[in-house]
């Protein structure tokens, strides 16, 4: 049964139809990526699915008692509020079930419970419940459960006592997401999780979503990130949505086959009717020619005609090219960069060269956008030398966008930036699918696609022949990220970016620098050598930390085997304490009875009858008996359960203290 069924779903704005008459089925297990064009209406369709914002017509059902969790744009962070903390409140229910655990154990040790055997008993059987489900879902470890999650989107140790306000909205986003995956939900779905993750945490990422149990609808323009998660895509094209098997490499080779095979079909039945109507306008005036040209007429107009396949609008991008530039382009000379006192690059050498394609990676916050800025001269460095080589020209593309004023409209951009007039300026921006209207939105009005599209606009508008480009592809969709790829593939000169788009960088980059620690480290190949290499690496690591690891395993195992043991032995102290209780109330009955049959046998009247002697007597030596046999298990009973309780008391509280 489909965990999320949708039927027939419609939304508009105004005149504006987002999609019409989409359906979706998501079962469990399915990791379904939700693909298609900026404006298309993913972000649209996952606000109706978790009910903030309402469909115009259809339905949305989810399966019983499925729980869904949606990674939402904007959550509130309260004041006073750590980074763990935060995320504790995604395992609320699990804390408060250790502290239910703890409350019990208190309530066992209690004198007044241990002297109501019926309530221990189901206090002890509640713990044992409890304590089961506990350690399924993993309540002895959810301290690094968080820390796992946290530090593998790119949390670092000292950020888990930092208050969470003063996160900046990346790191806010990447909260939101660890909490989400903490949380136990049936469903997730999820908006470009990508956006704010470096290549690490990416990866991370790929590999917790493969692993998870949970159904995935996800939007993303990460192909990498697709191909290696999903097992199916919903396009969402043209106000329709259609689903394919397999992951995104798949999905493209399939849409284009479909694309080819609609193409040739209506250009097949297009030369049918240019072939008819040709006969038709050409026929004689005879009457079997008339019939005839009526015939072919009717066949027309009952023709089911074949839609072209439609193009998708994206950009038409050319960097201009101002010619070579010398050998060396930007040499560092051991130089490095101090900010509030800490070094965030160290002492780093290299040389880039003329013809290189770099690409700039490592963890966010490791100085990748300073690097570049050095080159460009908007921060100089602390120490050490930073130097251009003759006749190098720089188009810089900067991912905060400082190129653009919020205040302009889109045109003056162009305009106030080119010295192109009015006419040319509406030409160019059409280029970079600012049409009509477009062009008069202010810049603080528009979306992150659009202003990376006009940014892109600027950037290649001045003659260069090194290309800085820091994280150009934000806010792209697919298509927009194939043009860009191919219009730098194109550009004959030098090629500086940063990205953690690993598809973008394997299909342009030639060397791979990483920065990491205040250091550089570059590498004299493409991304799968780098990956190569880092692999290697990965395994000699494994390979020293395996001893630690297996001993850290044989540990964790000591100690579930050590918890079970505790349990069983308070439960054999337990039923030792019960047999002990039992036999002294078959001591008391025992000791009532003797009490009564010598009480009988001293009465002088009964001696008269001499069989009713014979037989209590008989039965005083039989019960005495049976005393002395029960006071001597008494005995061994007492001495075991001493010895038990000494033990248990000794293994719980090793140092003796109360």
């Amino acid at each position: 049964m489909a965990v999320l069924n949708i039927k027939n779903l419609g939304k508009s704005y105004g005149e504006n139809t987002i999609f019409e008459g989409i359906s979706l089925q998501v079962f469990p297990g399915n990791k379904m990526a939700l693909v298609g064009p900026n404006g298309a209406g993913k972000t649209t369709l996952l606000k109706i699915l978790m009910g903030e914002e309402e469909a115009d017509e259809g339905s949305i059902s989810f399966s019983r008692d499925v729980s869904a969790g949606y990674l939402k744009q904007k959550e509130y962070f309260p004041p006073g509020t750590t980074l763990f903390q935060h995320l504790k409140k995604s395992l609320a229910h699990l804390y408060a079930l250790g502290e239910e655990i703890k409350e019990l154990e208190k309530k066992m040790a209690s004198e007044e419970v241990k002297e109501n055997p019926q309530l221990l008993e189901k206090i002890m059987g509640e713990y044992g419940r409890l304590s089961q489900s506990y350690q399924e879902r993993g309540g002895y470890f959810l301290d690094n459960r968080i820390k796992q999650v946290a530090k593998g989107l790119g949390f670092r140790e000292e950020d888990f006592e930092r208050q969470v306000d003063s996160f900046s909205g990346g790191e806010k986003t990447c909260l939101q997401l660890a909490c989400l995956l903490l949380e136990d939900h049936d469903l997730i779905l999820l908006d470009e999780p990508t956006n704010y993750l470096d290549i690490k945490a990416v990866e991370w990422l790929e590999e917790f979503l493969a692993k998870e149990e949970a159904a995935l609808l996800v939007a993303s323009h990460d192909r990498y990130f697709l191909n290696r998660v999903v097992d199916g895509v919903a396009h969402l094209e043209n106000k329709t949505l259609k689903v394919y098997n397999g992951n995104y490499s798949r999905f493209v080779e399939q849409y284009n086959a479909q694309k080819l095979s609609q193409e040739k079909a209506c250009q097949k039945q297009e030369e049918l009717i240019k072939k008819e109507e040709e006969l038709i306008r050409t026929s004689k005036g005879g009457e079997r020619d008339k019939r005839q040209a009526k015939s072919r007429e009717k066949k027309l107009e009952g023709l089911e005609r074949i839609d072209a396949p439609s193009r998708e609008s994206s950009m038409s991008l050319d960097f201009n090219y101002a010619g070579r530039a010398g050998q060396e382009v930007a040499v560092f000379e051991k130089a490095g960069k101090k900010y509030q006192g800490k070094s965030l690059l160290k002492d780093i050498s290299f040389t880039i060269k003329w013809g290189d394609r770099v690409a700039l990676i490592g963890p966010n916050g490791a100085g990748k956008s300073t690097l570049m800025k050095m080159i460009t001269g908007e921060v100089e460095p602390s120490w050490g030398k930073v130097r251009l080589g003759p006749s190098v020209k720089i188009a810089y593309f900067d991912q905060e966008q400082g190129q653009l004023n919020p205040q302009k409209r889109v045109l003056e951009e162009i305009t106030d930036f080119s010295g192109l007039n009015i006419s040319q300026a509406r030409n160019y921006l059409g280029r970079y699918l600012f049409k009509g209207d477009d062009v008069f939105k202010r810049v603080e009005s528009l979306s992150g696609g659009e202003r990376s599209r006009l940014v892109l606009a600027k950037v290649a508008l001045p003659r260069a022949n090194f290309l800085l480009l820091d994280e150009p592809t934000n806010h792209l969709d697919i298509k927009g990220l194939e043009e860009l790829e191919s219009a730098l593939s194109r550009y004959p000169g030098t090629l500086l970016f940063i990205s953690h788009d690993r598809y973008f960088i394997s299909s342009l980059a030639s060397r791979i620098m990483e920065v990491d620690k205040g250091r550089v480290v570059v590498c004299p190949g493409g991304y799968n050598y780098y990956k190569e290499l880092k692999e290697k690496e990965k395994e000699k690591q494994d390979f020293l930390k395996e001893d630690r690891k297996a001993y850290r395993q044989k540990q964790r195992e000591q100690e579930r085997l050590h918890r079970e043991e505790i349990m069983a032995r308070k439960r054999e102290l337990k039923g030792t304490e019960d047999s002990l209780k039992e036999k002294e109330k078959l001591i008391e009955e025992l000791e009532n009875k003797i009490s009564l049959l010598e009480d009988k046998l001293s009465d002088s009247q009964i001696y008269d009858n001499f069989e009713e002697v014979r037989r209590l007597n008989q039965e005083y030596k039989e019960v005495k008996k049976e005393l002395e046999k029960l006071y001597s298990q008494w005995e061994e009973l007492g001495l075991e359960y001493d010895r038990m309780k000494e033990s248990l008391e000794q293994e719980l509280n090793p140092s003796g203290k109360n």
